[in-house]
């Protein structure tokens, strides 16, 4: 295989992985926050307050049943004296008779220890107590699982009695450390990419659980329309973290085969990224001046910025020069600052468009006619190379600013 060849096999597995990686997103309230990783404020709470039979959600027992039978039947034993063999615990040993009517879901509940600890979830009605350490980044500690089990006898003798049951749930369903595990018998494993996205899946009735009646939905009700949202948008979420760690899953492989023609030509165009960057922008910007209707395009690149920050000027007439500007991963656009055209009025033409591509709100007129500056009328639509990842919204991207870059053509054009 050439060269030439390695590298353009090299560049199309990596084009898949950058569209798994770069998916398009809805509006999710949990991204916005940037929460989306956070075990303890985001993920425990979420679940545990779902879980709840005494929840604001006003749906009483029905998910924490669902919950529950999905692990009775689904969780995954692991045996810790004298043997590692995970084997279906088949509905027997995780809880006996759980009552979800009177259960107690609590979250971060304090332990008596040497060293004190917390339990993500517990969960605890009268006789059967689970409690879920949840791990999605955090390190597992040492004897953490013994700990709480041990610590959960101490805050109360009579739950010496009780059936007590540690779950480990992480993103993939792996196996506690070792170090984590020590000391105890038993432990069942849960993972969020199976038993929760499950879960999530039956409470939208998307799935059905064996014979379960599904989730009767309260109709024309606004708090169970916000709060069906607020699910499909908490899975949206976790499907997309696993996602995360899929491609990462990838990307070790792909690293760790030790096919050392394609990890050379990596390291290839790892060197010429930058150079490599400059031209998928010159690209655009000669895509997006031939879509605003001018025939011949000629650029002068100025290249005199920085290695990741550079312009890209068309010089159309005498007074005449549109400007790109790629800077901190930004594309910015308008009319250069040494043109004497009256912005004023290319100002209104844009803001009054008709047009529904030029009203998208992520267009910003930006008022920076500073002597430093190279523009005099600058555009940003908040567009980086994420953005141009997808087929669909690169061509929604390029229609946009073409648009615009038109209005402001044809404007200057009327006033000679």
């Amino acid at each position: 295989m050439t060269d030439s060849d390695t590298i353009s096999k090299l560049l199309n597995d990596f084009t898949e992985i950058a569209k798994e990686y770069h998916q398009k997103n809805t509006y999710n309230i949990f991204h916005v926050l940037n929460i989306e990783h956070r075990e303890e404020i985001l993920h425990s709470r979420f679940i545990a307050h779902l879980l709840n039979p005494n929840g604001k959600h006003s749906y009483g027992s029905q998910f924490l049943k669902l919950f529950i039978e999905i692990i009775k039947e689904e969780a995954q034993r692991v045996e810790l004296k004298g043997s590692t063999d995970n084997k279906s615990n088949n509905g027997k040993s995780i809880v006996e008779n759980f009552n979800s009517e009177k259960a107690v879901v609590k979250i971060e509940y304090p332990i008596k220890t040497e060293t004190q600890g917390r339990i993500d979830i517990l969960i605890d009605d009268g006789y059967n107590i689970i409690a879920i350490e949840n791990k999605i980044y955090a390190n597992d500690q040492p004897k953490q699982l013994k700990r709480y089990y041990d610590g959960l006898i101490k805050n109360n003798e009579e739950n010496k009695n009780k059936n007590i049951k540690i779950l480990y749930l992480t993103l993939d369903g792996k196996d506690a450390s070792k170090q984590s595990s020590e000391g105890l018998s038993e432990y069942y494993k849960i993972s969020y990419e199976y038993h929760i996205l499950k879960w999530l899946r039956c409470l939208q009735n998307e799935e059905q659980h064996t014979d379960r009646e599904k989730i009767v939905w309260k109709s024309n009700d606004e708090d169970s329309i916000r709060l069906q949202k607020a699910i499909q948008q908490y899975r949206e979420t976790v499907e997309k973290i696993i996602k995360v760690l899929e491609v990462k899953e990838k990307l070790v492989k792909f690293v760790t085969n030790k096919e050392y023609d394609k990890i050379n030509s990596l390291m290839f165009i790892l060197k010429k990224k930058d150079e490599l960057k400059k031209q998928l922008i010159i690209g655009i910007t000669e895509e997006i001046m031939k879509n605003s209707g001018e025939k011949e395009i000629n650029h002068k690149l100025n290249v005199n910025i920085d290695k990741n920050n550079f312009e890209i000027l068309y010089i159309l007439g005498e007074d005449l020069e549109i400007l790109f500007k790629y800077h901190n991963e930004t594309l910015y656009y308008g009319l250069a600052n040494n043109t004497t055209q009256n912005v004023e009025q290319i100002y209104k033409e844009i803001e009054n468009s008709n047009d529904k591509i030029i009203k998208d709100e992520k267009i910003k007129i930006i008022n920076d006619n500073s002597e430093k500056s190279s523009f005099k009328l600058k555009i940003t639509s908040d567009i980086s190379l994420n953005d141009m990842s997808e087929e669909e919204l690169k061509d929604n991207n390029i229609k946009t600013i073409s648009e615009i870059i038109k209005i402001i053509i044809e404007n200057c054009k009327n006033k000679k």
